[in-house]
């Protein structure tokens, strides 16, 4: 834990402009850097992709619910006699 600490405060430090020369790490140290990188931009692609699924999901129900006159979650397919209390309709 203390060692992914530590990288995430040198890319930190990269992050806010902090300048590092090749020789000012150990090669080690840019590998690991390097590594943690390319497993962030994979999971920001598969974080991506799973939000457009939803948002494509979402769309379709939102679509099917207006053709068959179904209300939204938590709507009701009632007309209500009289409103609820603090109810502005």
């Amino acid at each position: 834990m203390g060692r992914i600490q530590f990288l995430l405060r040198i890319e930190s430090l990269i992050n806010v402009g902090c300048k590092y020369q090749p020789d000012d790490l150990p090669p080690r140290v840019w590998d690991e850097l390097i590594a943690m990188a390319l497993e962030r931009q994979f999971v920001d692609r598969l974080v991506d992709q799973r939000r457009n699924k939803n948002r494509q999901q979402d769309r379709a129900i939102n679509q099917a619910r207006k053709q068959t006159g179904l209300p939204p979650p938590g709507g009701t397919l009632f007309k209500h006699s009289r409103p609820f209390k603090g109810s502005t309709t």
